[in-house]
């Protein structure tokens, strides 16, 4: 009777009644724990899940011309018929094997299928104009996240990308086999279809994977591009639209995952096999572990965890980050880029670019999603380390150097979402550091988006060197990548200073004219030549993440609350859950 006025309200009649019911259940052998299950599961703490013991593994398994279209959504699609999967979805049990972990509920979603996730309260910021949407804007980015779908949907529908300028689909997830992908694209840009009301595309795609979708294929598959793009993409639709079988699909996928964990230093391969399982690194690298790559996994494989109330994901991923902070023991904050099979750090090399990027903000993200004190210290500890050795001021432009006892000149249009991690972390910190977090966020944007205004194009090149003050191009190509908008959908949330809205606006003109095609969009291979090439390619993190920030950039800001979701990598939202996770181990990293 204790527990009812917490369950639900009820009035004393109620209250009678049910406590009559419940005494009969008992006598029935139907305890109330059963009976009420859905209701206070939600109250339990994941801590007591994650409390079981986390054994590292000790073994490594070795089986090892531009077209103008205003597309529109006019009509729901053709139904497909729901059919469940041919196979049975691959299974892991819960560890530890001799106790039965405490079950953590698969969550319903607070917004009704077709609602996007809005907050009656925004986040905080530091002034402006306010925080309405631009419609204007942000139509025309619906109409462009429409061209791109309708170009997939054509040419490639069930692939995994488009090639744009043949018009043929192409199926990189899949080595060396000749059946089709996951459907990459269409897994990755989901949220934003839902994000961007586009609810009859979003349906087609939901249907098609429920009957269609398999990952029962004899195909060897990148462990991060998969969790980042179709992990997190499952995950993020589940949590949008509580469609259940995208959750069993992310379940079944990640235990098809999880042997690349089975190494002495319980750091994941790079590679694995969805049936078989065999695993192993890179060999273009000598076997080498990819920081980005063994960092950035946690907070999909966490959010897994919390939802089916299996503890093995987090543990997993949990094991990797434990031994990356633990062998950046006295690096004053630095984490290289590569380590060697034994799990030890193999370079001084220290990048928010190319191999290291996503590590630094999951370390972050991990800090909002756990609100583990441990991982606010690493991200305080590495922020000041990139403030104090990484971020050069030339001649009025800030920019995140490579590091090697020293920083040099070279950027990554990939380090350009520093500037929106700084403003996230501004947005997070109670301390000292959080004045100087902004600071660094918005200096680090204002020359990403310089790297766009200083060439014929108005777009940025993949990779640049600053010189006496200069932005100098050394990869030309721009491959529709998305950091830059990221950077911009951030501060604007956190300043409401319209030059980051007007920003991102000159970007997307330019992308419209210069990477628009009669079918989707395409790579260009010089942006300093208005008349150059374009590579047939268009990625999905297109869709995912380039197109999400850009239209998110021109939103309310209670689309997609910062103090309700987080964005993974790829920019796929998952809900920030209460449950904080044990820290940890950072005495030796910490001294």
């Amino acid at each position: 009777p204790r527990l009812i006025p917490e369950i639900m309200p009820l009035s004393p009649r109620q209250k009678r009644r049910v406590i009559l019911l419940v005494g009969f259940l008992v006598v029935g052998g139907i305890t109330i724990q059963h009976l009420f299950a859905s209701t206070t599961l939600r109250h339990e703490k994941y801590d007591d899940v994650l409390s079981h013991s986390q054994q590292q593994p000790t073994t490594t398994t070795t089986a090892t011309t531009t077209t103008q279209s205003t597309p529109q959504s006019t009509q729901s699609p053709q139904a497909i018929p729901h059919e469940p999967p041919h196979e049975t979805p691959h299974e892991v049990p819960h560890e530890p094997p001799h106790e039965a972990p405490h079950e953590v509920p698969h969550e319903a979603p607070h917004a009704a299928p077709h609602e996007v996730p809005r907050s009656s309260t925004t986040q905080q910021n530091v002034g402006g104009s306010g925080a309405g949407a631009d419609t204007t804007r942000q139509s025309a980015v619906r109409d462009a996240i429409l061209h791109s779908w309708n170009a997939y949907k054509k040419y490639a529908w069930g692939h995994d990308e488009l090639k744009p300028v043949s018009k043929q689909p192409e199926d990189w997830a899949c080595d060396g086999c000749s059946h089709t992908g996951i459907g990459l694209t269409m897994i990755d840009a989901m949220d934003t279809l839902y994000l961007a009301g586009l609810t009859n595309e979003f349906e087609d795609a939901a249907a098609w994977l429920e009957k269609n979708l398999s990952f029962n294929k004899a195909m060897k598959v990148s462990m991060f591009e998969t969790t980042i793009r179709v992990l997190g993409g499952l995950l993020s639709a589940y949590d949008l639209s509580g469609k259940e079988f995208l959750l069993d699909q992310a379940k079944d996928l990640a235990n098809r995952l999880l042997p690349t964990f089975d190494t002495p230093t319980g750091l994941p391969n790079a590679l694995v096999h969805l049936t078989s399982g065999e695993h192993h690194n890179w060999g273009w690298n000598g076997g080498r572990f990819i920081l980005a790559e063994v960092g950035t996994l946690q907070l999909e494989f966490r959010t897994l965890s919390l939802l089916t109330g299996n503890p093995v994901y987090d543990q997993k991923a949990t094991v990797a980050m434990r031994h990356l902070v633990k062998e950046a023991a006295g690096k004053n904050g630095a984490f290289p880029v590569e380590l060697d099979s034994g799990g030890g750090y193999a370079t001084q090399r220290t990048s928010l670019g190319a191999f290291g990027d996503s590590f630094y903000e999951y370390i972050l993200k991990q800090w909002i999603l756990t609100e583990n004190e441990g991982m606010h210290k690493i991200f305080t500890k590495t922020a000041k380390f990139i403030q104090d050795e990484m971020i050069v001021n030339d001649g009025g432009l800030t920019y995140v150097g490579e590091w090697n006892h020293g920083a040099s000149s070279v950027m990554d249009h990939l380090a350009c979402f520093s500037g929106g991690m700084f403003a996230l972390a501004w947005m997070n910190e109670k301390g000292p550091e959080r004045e100087k977090y902004l600071k660094s966020g918005a200096g680090i944007t204002e020359t990403c988006w310089k790297m766009y205004s200083s060439t014929e194009t108005g777009l940025a090149a993949d990779q640049v060197n600053f010189m006496s003050g200069q932005i100098h191009t050394s990869t030309p190509d721009f491959k529709l990548r998305p950091e830059t908008v990221e950077s911009l959908f951030y501060m604007w949330r956190m300043t409401h200073e319209q030059k980051y809205r007007d920003w991102g606006w000159a970007i997307f003109q330019a992308i419209n004219k210069h990477c628009k095609l009669a079918e989707g969009y395409a790579d260009i291979t010089d942006v300093n030549n208005p008349d150059g090439y374009h590579q047939d390619k268009m990625e999905s993190f297109w869709l995912a993440e380039t197109l999400k920030y850009l239209y998110l950039l021109f939103s309310d800001d209670d689309l997609v609350p910062l103090d309700k979701w987080v964005f993974n990598t790829e920019a796929h939202p998952v809900k920030i859950r209460p449950q904080k996770q044990p820290g940890l181990d950072l005495s030796t990293y910490l001294q």
